[in-house]
């Protein structure tokens, strides 16, 4: 085991750290696997041009990533693995500090289910910019880290409310024979989709859904429609959403009962890996509104 093999001078020199975890005790378990770890560095030399290093370790694995520091304040955003994840913060070569996170979901039959929905017809390929991946494994990678996003961040906001760190399981959770992200074949045909509003595709969906094996009263869906596509405009001002959404075939953005739909003209923006979360945030990039929807909400 890794802390095992710590010298007498290692273990001296992190006790000394002037790397602080502001969010997390040693030792903590969690039912989430993207957690956000927030930090000091309390004293010593700091400026804004060196970043810390995160490496975790796990059954023999490690995994290394570096995070920005500014005003002595850094975040880190780390995918744990199931049972203990040791990890280690290093700051300038000199500071060194460890936690242990253990993560073990919780045992239950309630989950969230993500659904990438592929109508009759459609291959699966989303609406993007030539540059962009937009097969059905990278619509499925997007959401996959989009709903553990969710998990994470409902967990962290009821912690700083007092509540503690709880938050609901996500399907390959409560069965791990499942993937992160199902792919749902409909039968509902890509050109009448296409013609539906989104209250008549959340009324057809939810009741595919649930007349089919992933039916349950024990399951809140999360779909997305892999067919959503503006159709482009030649109009050269800013749209109001409710004209972008007239130029969208397939949108859906609305939610109920137990299934939250949504169209996927704006996927093409979202992290594929926990290691594009903060490029894809800070990505300042403009829409090209004549091809693409905006959906930046006056961005």
């Amino acid at each position: 085991m890794v802390m095992d093999n710590r010298t007498n001078e290692e273990n001296q020199n992190e006790q000394n750290s002037s790397i602080f975890i502001t969010n997390f005790q040693n030792g903590e378990t969690l039912n989430y696997s993207l957690v956000l770890i927030r930090g000091l560095i309390t004293s010593g030399a700091c400026n804004n041009n060196e970043k810390i290093r995160c490496i975790t370790y796990h059954n023999g694995n490690e995994n290394e990533s570096q995070w920005d520091v500014y005003n002595r304040e850094f975040k880190t955003i780390i995918e744990l693995k199931r049972g203990e994840n040791v990890i280690d913060l290093h700051y300038l070569d000199q500071q060194r500090k460890t936690i242990i996170l253990h993560y073990e979901p919780r045992r239950t039959n309630f989950r969230v289910t993500p659904l990438y929905i592929i109508c009759q017809g459609h291959d699966g390929c989303f609406q993007c910019p030539p540059d962009a991946d937009n097969s059905i494994e990278s619509a499925c990678s997007r959401i996959s880290i989009g709903a553990k996003l969710i998990q994470s961040v409902t967990a962290e906001k009821l912690f700083e409310s007092g509540f503690g760190r709880k938050t609901f399981q996500l399907e390959h959770e409560v069965n791990q024979k499942k993937p992160e992200c199902i792919v749902f074949k409909s039968n509902l045909n890509v050109n009448k989709a296409r013609k539906m509003r989104q209250g008549e595709l959340w009324t057809y969906f939810g009741r595919e859904i649930m007349l089919s094996e992933l039916g349950s009263n024990e399951r809140k869906y999360l779909g997305f429609i892999s067919c959503t596509r503006f159709k482009g405009t030649d109009v050269d001002k800013p749209m109001t959403h409710e004209e972008a959404v007239s130029f969208t075939e397939g949108y859906a953005a609305l939610g109920g009962g137990g299934l939250a739909l949504f169209g996927t003209a704006c996927l093409y923006t979202w992290p594929a890996s926990v290691k594009e979360i903060i490029p894809k945030l800070l990505d300042s990039s403009p829409v090209n509104s004549r091809r693409f929807m905006d959906d930046s909400g006056y961005r």
